[in-house]
């Protein structure tokens, strides 16, 4: 059993330093490669779970962020469940 982590991120060069700046992505729109990573996993037989984490910068609001962080949570798992035969809704 493989027990997965996703979360996605960009990396970009700072204009003005000599130094990266990472930072999260909603699922599916950063630099990781997920229908790739699952059919990696999927290629060596291997049962998975994963966990989709989101990273995302602070909207205005808490009740903003919120819905920011549910949306792409959504999306995350549509990603993930058309590469994974068995992927479902959790409950």
């Amino acid at each position: 059993m493989v027990n997965l982590h996703i979360k996605d991120f960009t990396i970009r060069r700072r204009r003005t330093v000599s130094a990266s700046l990472s930072q999260g992505a909603p699922v599916g729109q950063g630099m990781l490669d997920i229908p790739k990573l699952l059919r990696m996993i999927q290629a060596h037989g291997r049962d998975m779970n994963a966990i989709l984490e989101q990273w995302p910068a602070s909207e205005a609001t808490l009740d903003a962020t919120t819905l920011r962080e549910a949306a792409a949570g959504d999306a995350g798992h549509r990603i993930c469940a058309r590469c994974c035969p068995r992927g479902r809704p959790l409950p």
